[in-house]
């Protein structure tokens, strides 16, 4: 999986977890891997890296008498479907896959060689089998666990079906609230200075680029969306707004030492204004100088009901203040194309799910300038900004810090430069809560995903 991961022609995230810098050239500076026998392999850093562990947890098996072949001859973004055969999927988990029906169910059973045993002595995990169910309308999906086809209603109940199911707790089933999420929700603009190579045109258009990469109008942007109206009405007043990239249920690494924007038109007004954007012709939209109409389209993704309800409520905000604005919904993978391939896009609404372990390790991908899941503007060859150079500067020195504090002060930075750069807008954090049927034992849950089922080995029905 190491050499795959470092693959560019492979679109992994992964690998930007275990940059250590870059070269003179650009190129990435990654650790070494050997392996010493058939169990044990070795890195080799670098530089120093006390957070290195972390990265190692993302890595993932993939079974080399299966796979090398497609992926040494540029063929691996094409292999691992959903048709391949189960059974070519390697599990060191508590279970592993037995049959996918395709829009219909996943079925895991007992892997009987996972290594943990409980306090007897006995081989978990307690189960023989799950079955997830695959709804394709979020909509039916607490319906479904109403009406008690599923034993837990995952990954989280939904901030809009919280209040129904809540009034049905009884002696037969659990709400657990779990706090504020550490998953987050963003609206990014898109920054991208680079040429389409097929057409040899810009990305973004040269006057709209100008007012995406211009730190006021972005924070105009930020000053003109009102986050509390999204977590009153699209979150049923199950949200808190968010001004850092990191939840403030991520007590850990959370900073309070982040730029706010409380919902202030007046003052959004002001500052695009003061960048020169006028309403010239009296349509009550903003113009530029040189007369474009100031208009943004909002794509997200359709599978998501509270992202397209977020997106429509952000265009609402953005046109009461000038900016013509309209949601676009999209499929995830044309979405998920457009803003890593394609780039043809204004503004987006998304949200990063949050990995465990949490930390800097975990946000290299988003942070770092070169970063794939840099959205604003991915894949730099070098820094196109002084902050984005710092940001670089401080993951390696977050690295290099032996010490556990002077990592999170150097993380706290980051969090500022971003709320002042703001190469995404924060929006919400959902407050979060999972149901299941109190015939299960052993259900502990937790913000981190999966949530209710983290411990899925030692999860087992009540006789």
């Amino acid at each position: 999986m190491y050499d795959v991961i470092r693959d560019k022609s492979v679109a992994s995230p992964i690998r930007d977890a275990f940059v250590e810098g870059r070269q003179e050239n650009g190129d990435p500076i990654y650790p070494n891997l050997e392996k010493l026998d058939d169990q044990t392999v070795r890195f080799t850093l670098n530089n120093p890296n006390g957070m290195f562990l972390d990265a190692v947890y993302s890595l993932w098996l993939v079974p080399k008498h299966k796979w090398e072949a497609a992926w040494r001859g540029g063929r691996f973004n094409e292999v691992m479907k959903l048709s391949e055969n189960p059974e070519d999927v390697v599990s060191l988990g508590s279970f592993r896959i037995k049959e996918y029906v395709s829009g219909q169910r996943v079925v895991l059973e007992r892997n009987p060689y996972f290594w943990k045993l409980d306090k007897k002595g006995q081989r978990l995990p307690y189960l023989d089998r799950i079955v997830f169910l695959i709804l394709k309308d979020q909509n039916t999906i607490a319906l479904t666990f109403e009406a008690g086809q599923l034993d837990i209603l995952t990954p989280r109940l939904r901030a809009e079906d919280y209040w129904r199911v809540k009034k049905l707790e009884g002696p037969d089933f659990t709400v657990a609230d779990i706090g504020v999420s550490l998953n987050t929700m963003w609206l990014a603009l898109n920054q991208n200075t680079a040429l389409n190579p097929t057409t040899g045109k810009p990305f973004v258009e040269a006057w709209k680029q100008a007012l995406f990469r211009n730190r006021e109008f972005r924070q105009a942007v930020s000053y003109a969306i009102d986050r509390q109206g999204l977590a009153n009405t699209v979150f049923s007043g199950r949200g808190v707004p968010l001004y850092s990239f990191i939840s403030p249920g991520d007590s850990d690494w959370h900073s309070e030492d982040v730029m706010s924007y409380p919902y202030d038109p007046a003052r959004a007004r002001q500052l695009l204004s003061e960048i020169g954007l006028k309403d010239t012709n009296g349509d009550s939209f903003l113009e530029d100088a040189a007369g474009h109409t100031v208009a943004i389209s909002i794509i997200t993704n359709t599978e998501n009901s509270q992202r397209v309800g977020s997106a429509a409520m952000v265009a609402r905000n953005l046109n009461e203040v000038g900016i013509k604005a309209g949601a676009a919904p999209l499929a995830f993978g044309l979405l998920n194309n457009t803003i890593q391939s394609t780039f043809d896009f204004d503004a987006v609404i998304l949200g990063w799910r949050a990995a465990a372990p949490t930390g800097p390790s975990n946000y290299k991908s988003i942070l770092l300038s070169f970063g794939l899941q840099h959205v604003c503007f991915p894949k730099q060859t070098s820094p196109s900004t002084p902050w984005e150079a710092r940001v670089d500067q401080l993951i390696y020195e977050i690295q290099a810090s032996p010490d556990d504090t002077e990592r999170r002060r150097l993380f706290g930075e980051i969090q500022r430069i971003w709320s002042e750069e703001l190469p995404e807008i924060e929006l919400i954090a959902e407050q979060e809560a999972v149901a299941y049927k109190n015939r299960l034992g052993n259900v502990h849950p937790s913000p981190l995903p999966p949530r209710a089922t983290w411990n899925i080995e030692e999860i087992y029905f009540r006789r």
